[in-house]
């Protein structure tokens, strides 16, 4: 449970008084509710929360967010922004309290989507560090059942492959690149 927020990059829902009520509302029920979790920030590219959301998106957004002050969110109606804005000032903190709450959840996203990156990024440079290594040996002119060396993770480091003709190497390089 929690409070879904569909945002762009350039943060536009913040700009607008009955988001900022949301806003506050859930920062208020994230203070009562452990359970509650609190707002989910969703984007064209994913859910910044969950790291889905490119990293793009999610440094063009916290740009955005860097400069907000909910005071200047703006409505249809006068009345609408005057009543929010007292509920506002009614919570502890006022409206710098609200920023900060919108600042921190923004933070935590942008964390989350960085770590999500940083494994992802790490993966795919094991996998195509363990790819060059493998071309490396079948280009070498090597081939003791490389395969079976490279399920066992047992690959790097072998360079006599001496016994496998030029075919066998094609092969397993193609098995290699797809």
């Amino acid at each position: 449970r929690g409070t879904a927020m569909v945002i762009d990059e350039a943060a536009l829902p913040l700009s607008r008084v009955w988001c900022l009520y949301e806003i506050m509302t859930t920062y208020e029920r994230s203070k009562l509710d452990g359970s509650f979790a609190g707002v989910l920030l969703c984007s064209h590219s994913g859910v910044l929360n969950k790291g889905s959301a490119s990293m793009d998106v999610a440094i063009k957004i916290a740009s955005a967010v860097m400069t907000l002050d909910l005071r200047n969110a703006g409505a249809s109606k006068q009345a609408d922004k005057d009543a929010i804005f007292s509920m506002v000032r009614s919570v502890q903190g006022g409206f710098q309290a609200v920023n900060g709450f919108v600042r921190s959840a923004f933070q935590e996203s942008l964390l989350e989507v960085h770590q999500v990156f940083n494994k992802r990024f790490g993966d795919f440079m094991k996998a195509m560090e363990g790819q060059s290594a493998m071309l490396h040996h079948l280009t070498t002119g090597s081939c003791i059942e490389f395969s079976e060396l490279a399920k066992h993770g047992e690959a790097e480091g072998v360079d006599d492959y001496s016994g496998c003709d030029l075919h066998m190497q094609e092969e397993m390089a193609v098995k290699i690149l797809v």
